[in-house]
């Protein structure tokens, strides 16, 4: 799988709110660099369709908080975007959060996502897997964008030890960078995703409605006020960085150091 991010920094790890469904991503390009969304070129699975990837403006009390893109047919987000702005600590308590399906109370305002074509929170209960965050919660500036993360659009399983390294090891390393961007008066653009486990029988959840990845992966950059530049984050110049972990094999963390494509 190749995904042209200009200057970013790539890190890929294998595993063990109210959505606005848009027909491109113009009401929230913001999350992207440039406004312009990844591009990935893979091959298209054989029952794929124009309808199977679904856009999301993510949405809450009001107001854009990132950008998903959403497999119905697995039932998992392939990624999604954001800005990272925070400068403060993160104080929010996870355990006063209850995780949403959209539309939230049976409601529609807008074009949004068929409940039938989204996870529940019965698919992940004893299944062995957390509900892992692309964007995650203390990523985020204020507690209103928080609660917004916590929405099964934007959350694929995770075994739990992975979760637990996944936050060790790509969160919190990956926000010193991006804190460090940030108060250099830069900007940081932080794209998420996972890569869904393939084959004649793909890994599921127990019910089998919702796909477990093989790998999740982040790629960042932090340009300056004139969108230029872009250069890695502690990484030598012309080189971005990819970061995976077997989770079922081992923890073990390992570096490689890619030439941009």
């Amino acid at each position: 799988m190749k995904m042209k991010l200009g200057a970013s920094v790539l890190m890929l790890l294998t595993l063990g709110a109210l959505g606005e469904v848009v027909v491109n991503f113009k009401k929230c390009a913001g999350f992207f660099r440039d406004g312009n969304p990844p591009v990935f070129t893979t091959k298209r699975p054989r029952d794929s369709s124009d309808t199977r990837y679904v856009k999301i403006c993510q949405s809450y009390k009001n107001q854009y908080r990132y950008a998903t893109l959403y497999d119905t047919a697995n039932k998992i987000p392939m990624y999604s975007a954001y800005k990272y702005t925070r400068t403060v600590k993160c104080k929010v308590k996870r355990r006063k959060i209850t995780w949403k399906i959209e539309p939230q109370g049976n409601r529609c305002l807008q074009p949004c996502l068929n409940v039938e074509l989204q996870a529940y929170k019965s698919d992940y209960d004893n299944s062995g897997y957390n509900r892992g965050h692309l964007y995650p919660h203390c990523h985020t500036p204020d507690g209103e964008t928080s609660e917004s993360t916590f929405t099964l659009t934007n959350a694929a399983p995770q075994k739990w030890k992975f979760n637990d390294d996944w936050y060790k090891n790509v969160e919190a390393k990956v926000k010193i960078d991006l804190t460090t961007c940030v108060n250099a008066r830069r900007k940081s653009y932080v794209v998420t995703g996972v890569v869904p486990s393939t084959g004649e029988k793909p890994l599921t959840l127990n019910n089998s409605r919702v796909n477990v990845p093989t790998h999740f992966w982040t790629a960042y950059c932090c340009c300056d006020n004139n969108e230029q530049g872009g250069l890695p984050i502690r990484t030598p110049p012309g080189h971005h960085k990819n970061i995976y972990k077997n989770n079922f094999k081992s923890s073990t963390l390992k570096i490689i150091l890619l030439q941009i494509v």
